[in-house]
């Protein structure tokens, strides 16, 4: 529901914000059913592609329900190593 918030206001400024742009997705979440990620991954996806912005990559931390569970991944390297990227 929050993507879809971000969604809903592109609209009124869609016009301004249609140019080529660098973009990552990160999640986090309690469970670690990998296909609950999907729907989210997906409409990440669409709302680039109809942006036109490209897509740098997508970081899914898994088995974190407070920022403590990060100590134990390397989600964080993953995300950082990401961000360098843009």
């Amino acid at each position: 529901s929050q993507l879809k918030t971000v969604i809903d206001r592109f609209y009124g400024i869609e016009e301004s914000i249609r140019r080529s742009q660098k973009t990552v997705f990160l999640t986090a979440m309690a469970d670690d059913v990998r296909e609950s990620v999907k729907p989210a991954n997906d409409s990440y996806r669409a709302a680039i592609g109809w942006l036109g912005w490209n897509d740098t990559g997508i970081v899914n931390a898994f088995e974190c329900s407070v920022p403590e569970d990060l100590d134990k991944t390397d989600y964080e390297q993953s995300a950082y190593e990401l961000g360098k990227t843009i």
